[in-house]
């Protein structure tokens, strides 16, 4: 509690890659979402005054300090996603209006009704074959087997597929939020050896998925057993915050 991980985060989460190594990763993980990026450059010429500045002093300054600094995760973009949404949205309706009023100078009045609501209906059927429940829910899944740390809860899914669900881990990772492995986590902090001996005693639990940031008797605990035979280690992960999954073996 007496440190922060404001340079881990910054520089460390990194693993030594370069500011256009970042930039090259921060781009990517926008994914489709780059159109809002893309919009935000017409959004400067056609944006009223007060959203224009909106997109100066703040949209564009928090993107250029989030791909340098934590674009490690999409999701410390949610602060300035709402404003950024806005300067999007308010800059489609801009060329919109260019558009039309570029028809009814060249008297497309008619056509542009109807044009307008072909595309809609269009637009509507097509969202609906492109992208059926069934799929929806699919991609749901897959996206949600990916928060938190990708790379450990891959490693988690390759491990269960092979032993079953049969297993419960003690551990302080959100296990319970991944598709597929919900009944399987006993949640618990490390901060304590003592009670730590406690839940471990208990036969049903038979796996550690455990951080470096724990209780240094639990720690060295762990180490021991991991020495002796007792534990065995499946996996490391050093994403984010290093975890280690471990089996305890149970004596009958």
């Amino acid at each position: 509690l007496d440190a922060n991980n404001v340079e881990y985060v910054t520089s460390g989460i990194y693993h030594g890659a370069s500011m256009l190594e970042r930039f090259s990763h921060a781009f990517q993980s926008l994914d489709k979402y780059v159109i809002l990026l893309a919009l935000m450059i017409p959004a400067l010429f056609l944006l009223e005054s007060a959203y224009r500045w909106l997109v100066i002093l703040l949209v564009i300054p928090f993107f250029l300090v989030w791909a340098g600094y934590f674009s490690y995760d999409t999701r410390n973009l949610a602060l300035i996603f709402p404003v950024w949404g806005l300067a999007a949205g308010l800059c489609l309706e801009r060329l919109f209006k260019i558009a039309f009023a570029l028809a009814v100078r060249l008297k497309m009045e008619r056509l542009k009704a109807y044009v307008s609501v072909a595309l809609l209906l269009l637009a509507l059927v097509g969202l609906g074959f492109a992208y059926p429940a069934a799929a929806l829910k699919e991609k749901q899944t897959n996206q949600q087997k990916q928060i938190f740390n990708a790379s450990l809860n891959a490693q988690l899914y390759d491990y269960i597929g092979q032993v079953g669900k049969n297993i419960k881990i003690l551990t302080s990772y959100p296990v319970e939020f991944l598709p597929g492995l919900e009944n399987i986590e006993v949640n618990y902090s490390f901060n304590d050896y003592a009670s730590f001996k406690q839940q471990i005693s208990q036969p049903e639990i038979n796996y550690l998925l455990i951080p470096v940031n724990v209780n240094d008797e639990i720690k060295q605990a762990v180490s021991q057993n991991l020495d002796n035979g007792n534990y065995r280690l499946i996996f490391e992960d050093d994403h984010f915050i290093p975890y280690q999954f471990i089996y305890m073996k149970k004596k009958p």
